[in-house]
């Protein structure tokens, strides 16, 4: 089987969508989720500041 792209997990606060973290450890709380994002979205998050999640998990720059 061929692996996909390596996949990163991401907590966003759930009021505006701002990433505040990567990696959870054990839960994040009824204010924030979890979204796993590829690579490629990954390495966008690390150049952006702050950082937002869109509703179809990109990472951009404004609050969506």
């Amino acid at each position: 089987m061929a692996e996909g792209p390596p996949l990163r997990p991401i907590v966003y606060r759930l009021s505006d969508r701002l990433v505040v973290g990567e990696h959870p450890r054990g839960g994040v709380g009824a204010a924030h989720r979890v979204q796993v994002i590829d690579i490629e979205e990954y390495e966008k998050l690390l150049r952006t500041d702050p950082a937002y999640l869109t509703e179809d998990g990109h990472i951009v720059g404004a609050s969506p």
